[in-house]
């Protein structure tokens, strides 16, 4: 059974996010932020569900998708710490993740 701790810097690309969506819609900013937030508790049961983020390729570092996001998390022990969430379309480097997870 593991523990789920956001990061800080995942926590401000929900609040980019949010802002970003309620210029169109604050229901849906609600609605989608919500969603992204209690998508990782899957991972209390299933630490390793998600799969190997192909830009890093090392088994502890994993993601989530939810729709259109993915939900960067760095396991360690029995800890699956939030990193970063990112909208698919973004393109990300192993060195943005990998600063992160550290």
């Amino acid at each position: 059974m593991a523990q789920i701790k956001w990061a800080d810097s995942a926590y401000l690309d929900l609040e980019e996010i949010g802002r970003f969506i309620a210029q169109d819609s604050p229901l849906q900013a609600d609605k989608i932020v919500t969603a992204i937030v209690s998508t990782p508790f899957l991972l209390i049961d299933y630490p390793e569900i998600g799969r190997i983020v192909p830009e890093v390729n090392r088994k502890n570092i994993r993601e989530l998708i939810y729709g259109n996001y993915r939900i960067i998390y760095f396991l360690h022990k029995d800890v699956a710490n939030i990193v970063a969430v990112y909208h698919a379309a973004r393109k990300i480097t192993r060195k943005a993740i990998v600063k992160r997870t550290k």
